[in-house]
């Protein structure tokens, strides 16, 4: 199988920022706006690929695999 994601990778890592609970007050760490968008499109691409691919039934994986 092969999966092509188009565009500029975002890590996810060394785009975080950090947000305030606003119920609690304490600090957290949150992927950016940049990440989010870029994953939501990987996925719509990934989708579409499978659609008009393989399904998963088409080749069953049975062993581990590193991605």
């Amino acid at each position: 199988m092969r999966f092509v994601i188009t565009g500029n990778p975002i890590t996810k890592k060394n785009s975080q920022q950090i947000l305030v609970n606003r119920k609690t007050g304490k600090p957290f760490i949150s992927p950016s706006s940049k990440y989010k968008a870029y994953e939501k499109e990987a996925v719509r691409q990934l989708l579409l690929q499978n659609v008009r691919g393989y399904s998963e039934f088409d080749f069953p994986i049975d062993t581990p695999v590193n991605v």
